[in-house]
């Protein structure tokens, strides 16, 4: 099997993989702090990494979900998270 790999093969491999570990990784740690004021972003830092995971997760499950059902207007104004909506709804 190793020989049916070329040096492009490889490279987009190895690519691939960090595209997806990056992804995860974004998907566990980076919060999301679009509409929130600077005291609700200090009091979402302040909490502990599992907690942010927890969180993150949550809002994960419900965005996947309302991408299942075709509710891209609550994903795109980040209502999982329960956060203030920025998009107006003209």
């Amino acid at each position: 099997m190793w020989n049916a790999f070329t040096s492009t093969g490889l490279t987009l491999g190895f690519y691939g993989g960090i595209a997806v570990l990056g992804w995860i990784y974004q998907l566990l740690f980076v919060v999301e702090t679009k509409g929130l004021t600077l005291e609700e972003i200090d009091d979402i830092f302040s909490k502990s990494t599992p907690s942010l995971i927890k969180m993150n997760l949550k809002s994960v499950k419900t965005d996947f979900y309302n991408i299942s059902k075709g509710k891209f207007r609550d994903v795109i104004k980040g209502t999982s998270y329960g956060m203030k909506s920025t998009v107006n709804d003209d």
